[in-house]
């Protein structure tokens, strides 16, 4: 039986009660058992639980629940006997990732709210006037929110499987025309580069081999140019090349600092540590620019809905004229 993921929400908080509960000295059977929140149903952690009675570690018991990159991290954690620390930086990500997307839907319900209004407001006019009955007028307004919501619907279950893989024969045609886009494509290949070589950094960070952690990281991307781009780096690892050489033959590197800075790392024996530091100086520097993009936005949205409503509220009492007969 297939198993649903957790949220990104859930995952932090299983992460966080798991690494306290690790810390505590807990086994971790025990602490599986104890887990509290909205992440703790039963159904999820019952299959769980009595895989660890059969002898299997975390990382192989929980797998479909966590990502794949938060099982190889266990799974290396586990065998280095140090999974509290593991959980504490999962538990990280994850909230990030969380915290992200929470502000996203927030900067998105107030537009649409003011949308929702606007469909009750246009046609009101019309109704005032004479113009239309009570049957049109619900048709214009609750009929469009209504067909709203299907297309809200409709796009949020492409999104859940464009997260998943699975964007259909559109996916690759989408992409090419955003990665062409002058503001919102760099914005998409530095993302996913830093999501690249954050994930890397944690998993060598975590004692997983270059050639194992490599293709984990490259699964994590989602711009399927990108993560085709990124799958030529496994193979010119194991032709001899360092990871600098390799990166340095990407199409979509991201920041083309990064060569020079991996290069340091590969020379130092630091690798995971600079990766790191990359990784969360590209991020916040990648979330302030998302961020100036997602103030915009709304207000461009709130100019075009507020002539919308303008012209759709004069048009209204505006009288109907009938030909004569």
């Amino acid at each position: 039986m297939t198993r649903v993921p957790l949220t990104a929400s859930e995952r932090a908080e299983v992460h966080a009660q798991l690494a306290a509960l690790e810390r505590a000295g807990l086994p971790v059977a025990q602490a599986v058992g104890l887990l509290r929140g909205s992440a703790a149903q039963q159904s999820r952690w019952a299959p769980v639980l009595a895989a660890l009675g059969k002898g299997r570690n975390l990382a192989q018991a929980t797998v479909g629940l966590f990502t794949p990159l938060e099982t190889a991290v266990l799974r290396a954690a586990i065998e280095a006997g140090s999974p509290a620390i593991a959980h504490e930086r999962l538990g990280a990500a994850a909230a990030a990732q969380a915290r992200r997307s929470k502000q996203l839907r927030a900067r998105l319900l107030f537009p649409l709210a003011v949308f929702a209004i606007a469909l009750f407001l246009l046609p009101l006019p019309a109704l005032i006037a004479g113009n239309i009955g009570g049957g049109a007028y619900l048709m214009q307004s609750l009929g469009r929110l209504l067909a709203l919501a299907g297309i809200m619907a409709v796009l949020q279950y492409a999104a859940r499987r464009y997260a998943h893989g699975s964007g259909g024969s559109g996916r690759a045609a989408l992409e090419s025309l955003a990665l062409r886009l002058p503001v919102l494509g760099e914005l998409m290949v530095r993302r996913q580069a830093q999501v690249f070589f954050e994930n890397l950094a944690l998993l060598l960070g975590s004692g997983v081999a270059m050639f194992d952690a490599v293709p984990v990281a490259v699964d994590t991307l989602t711009v399927e140019a990108v993560r085709d781009d990124y799958g030529q780096l496994l193979p010119r690892l194991q032709s001899g090349q360092t990871l600098a050489q390799a990166v340095s033959g990407l199409a979509y590197p991201g920041n083309s600092a990064v060569v020079g800075m991996i290069a340091t790392g590969e020379g130092s024996g630091e690798l995971p540590q600079l990766l790191a530091r990359y990784a969360q100086a590209e991020g916040k520097l990648v979330a302030e620019r998302t961020d100036t993009l997602a103030t915009w936005i709304p207000r461009l949205l709130y100019v075009v809905l507020a002539v919308w409503m303008a012209q759709g509220i004069f048009a209204g009492f505006a009288p109907v004229t009938r030909p004569d007969y």
